[in-house]
C-alpha cells in the first residue's frame, strides 16, 4: 500500500519482512497445476512465457519462522529514498529461539489481549 503525502516529499508504505518461496512455471505447465492446492498464490509475469507462485515460508505451526515483527509501517523520502520513520506492525517478545514455535503463537495472543484491555 502506497500513500503519497506530497507538500512533505513522503511515501507511506506497509513493509512485509516474511520470507517467501518464489518460484517461475513455464506457462504451458501451469496451466496443468491444481491452484487450489498447498497454499500458493499465482501470477502471471508481464512480457515472458511464465507464472509465478508463491507462498510464506512457514514452520510446521504454520506460523512465521523468523523474529518479528512481520510487518512495518515506513515514510519514505521521495526525492531521496532515505527512510524518515519506520514502526512494527506486528510483534512478539524478542525471543528468536522461540520464532515460529506455539510458544510465540501464545505470546502474541497475549500481547494482544493485553493492548486491546488498554483501548
Amino acid at each position: 500500500m502506497l500513500h503519497s503525502t506530497a507538500p512533505q516529499g513522503l511515501i507511506a508504505l506497509n513493509q512485509t519482512n516474511l520470507p517467501f518461496i518464489v518460484q517461475l512455471i513455464p506457462r504451458d505447465e501451469a496451466k496443468h497445476l491444481n491452484r487450489d492446492e498447498g497454499g500458493w498464490e499465482y501470477a502471471p509475469v508481464k512480457g515472458t512465457p511464465y507464472v509465478m507462485r508463491r507462498k510464506p515460508l512457514l514452520s510446521p505451526w504454520h506460523l512465521p519462522g523468523n523474529p518479528s515483527p512481520w510487518g512495518t509501517r515506513a515514510a519514505v523520502e521521495a526525492s531521496t529514498s532515505r527512510t524518515r520513520w519506520q514502526v512494527p506492525l506486528s510483534t512478539v517478545p524478542s525471543w528468536p529461539h522461540f520464532a515460529g514455535t506455539p510458544f510465540a503463537f501464545w505470546q502474541h495472543l497475549r500481547l494482544q489481549h493485553r493492548c486491546l484491555a488498554r483501548s
